[in-house]
């Protein structure tokens, strides 16, 4: 039987009861203006429950990204409790974008979960951190970047080397999407998401802009007699992969691996 209580005075969400566990409904397009009393109410669930919380995405029409990174926040408060955090109707267009930001495997998504969703079988462990933010197309917000990257990074312990590397790489990458990754009466703004944990970070970096074609690039061994195309060959020897999708925009993906930490 479901039971359902509407928390606020907006359409955009509902919490019911399905089976007797927690199961929130969204529709709509969903900013994070309109997700502000959900959280409070994940944070309660989080903090009384004992459960995972399912999420139904099937009458979600669009999610920006400031609402992506409220999910995410969600999803992390169920972690640190050994639950779990369970998207619902999960569209491909949806499971493609949290997959561009590497935040599809911090959900789960099995369209018939597999597991008791409890405390005692969630199965998830460890400290992970999530940020996901826009900033405006100017160079001086490159800088904003490898900061708020850095400040992830410190705090899981990664050395100074590494780092270095990804501070490196995040610059590179931000710096590209700023010159490049404007297209014409597009959103002047590019996308930063970093999950991590004490031995993995991942990052994608998102734009506008057209893309390039990465067999133009120059040969690593001519790299230091090209105006262009350096920024990759950076990126690529000091993160562990870097790849690159060109839909709706362009997106660069990396991910370092911890080699020790302080």
């Amino acid at each position: 039987m479901l039971t359902t209580r509407s928390l606020v005075d907006r359409p955009t969400w509902t919490l019911s009861l399905e089976e007797g566990r927690p199961e929130l409904t969204i529709s709509g397009a969903v900013c994070a203006p309109n997700l502000e009393g959900m959280v409070e109410e994940l944070e309660r669930l989080s903090d009384e429950g004992d459960q995972c919380v399912c999420i139904d995405l099937e009458k979600v029409d669009f999610i920006d990204v400031s609402a992506l990174q409220l999910l995410a926040r969600g999803a992390c408060m169920f972690r640190q409790k050994k639950r779990r955090f369970r998207l619902k109707n999960l569209s491909s267009p949806l499971s493609t974008k949290l997959d561009r930001l590497h935040l599809l495997d911090i959900f789960c998504h099995e369209p018939i979960c597999q597991r008791d969703c409890d405390q005692r079988n969630s199965g998830q462990e460890g400290r992970l951190e999530v940020d996901v933010f826009t900033l405006p197309m100017k160079l001086s917000f490159s800088r904003d970047a490898r900061q708020r990257i850095d400040s992830i990074a410190e705090r899981l312990g990664y050395c100074k080397t590494d780092r270095n590397d990804i501070v490196l790489a995040v610059g590179e990458a931000a710096t590209n999407a700023i010159k490049y990754g404007v297209e014409t009466g597009a959103e002047d703004s590019f996308t930063v998401s970093c999950v991590a944990d004490t031995k993995k970070l991942c990052l994608s970096i998102s734009d506008n802009g057209p893309g390039f074609c990465l067999e133009s690039l120059p040969h690593c061994d001519d790299y230091l007699f090209v105006d262009h195309g350096r920024g990759i060959f950076f990126m690529r020897n000091v993160m562990d992969s870097v790849d690159f999708e060109f839909d709706s925009g362009t997106t660069v993906r990396m991910v370092k691996l911890a080699s020790k930490q302080d």
